[in-house]
């Protein structure tokens, strides 16, 4: 998309399998100028960021299930309920 400047929309509607086959024939003889730049200062693309922890643990999720869907108290998650000792 970046390359050509088209939509998502566009891409789907209108970018076909063999036309991908040929722009990638034609961008492998002459590549997109932002690839050449990008190539010319030596730019490296970071890293992916690893996939963030899910924030309940699968412990958390079957006391959810085996409860059947209701509101989870304190009880529950292993604490005093909001407001008791």
């Amino acid at each position: 998309m970046t390359t050509i400047g088209w939509t998502w929309d566009q891409c789907l509607d209108q970018l076909t399998a063999p036309r991908l086959a040929a722009l990638e024939a034609v961008w492998q003889r002459w590549p997109p100028v932002h690839k050449l730049l990008a190539a010319f200062v030596g730019y490296k693309a970071p890293q992916p960021v690893e996939e963030q922890p899910s924030f309940m643990s699968p412990e958390m999720v079957q006391r959810i299930i085996e409860s059947g869907g209701a509101f989870i108290t304190g009880d529950m998650l292993g604490g005093s309920r909001r407001g008791q000792q």
